[in-house]
């Protein structure tokens, strides 16, 4: 009887241990949130990860630019406008787009350390508002390697 006792430990505590390690295998599987390529990684197979470290840079399979206008020039933008785009790594060719999203703020408001004059500023400063621009997919064959963020990029909005 005791040895039945010992032996329904045994399994009770076995089974403990394996729903311990299947739930440990499960936070070991990191998913993405967007397709991608994996650009660069600061992490190795075996390394102990916390919340918050950054372990890798995804980039996006669909290449987009953020074009920061002025706030003078945003009036006539909105979504869906079409954008012609010129890469200073391809200086042959040009690159059609479209206005996906514009900022809920300027730049300065996302600021790590926002400028927080007490006093006022005299001096109007004309602000720039980010516009993100996505690559029309046709546009791009055959550049797909070539797009890599960190590029230099002028975007012509058609507001006419």
């Amino acid at each position: 009887m005791r040895d039945l006792s010992h032996a329904k430990h045994d399994a009770s505590s076995a089974a403990a241990q394996l729903h311990t390690a299947q739930l440990n295998r499960k936070y070991t599987t990191i998913v993405s949130l967007v397709d991608g390529i994996v650009g660069g990684r600061s992490v190795e197979a075996g390394n102990t990860v916390m919340p918050s470290i950054n372990l890798l840079a995804i980039v996006e399979g669909n290449p987009w630019v953020e074009a920061n206008f002025k706030e003078t020039q945003v009036a006539h933008i909105h979504k869906g406008q079409e954008v012609y785009l010129t890469v200073d790594a391809i200086p042959d060719d040009g690159f059609k787009g479209r206005v996906v999203s514009m900022a809920p703020a300027s730049g300065r408001e996302f600021a790590l350390l926002p400028a927080d004059n007490a006093t006022g500023n005299f001096t109007k400063i004309v602000q720039r508002l980010p516009v993100r621009i996505e690559f029309e997919k046709d546009s791009v064959k055959g550049y797909e390697d070539r797009l890599v963020p960190g590029l230099s990029v002028v975007a012509s909005v058609r507001i006419r």
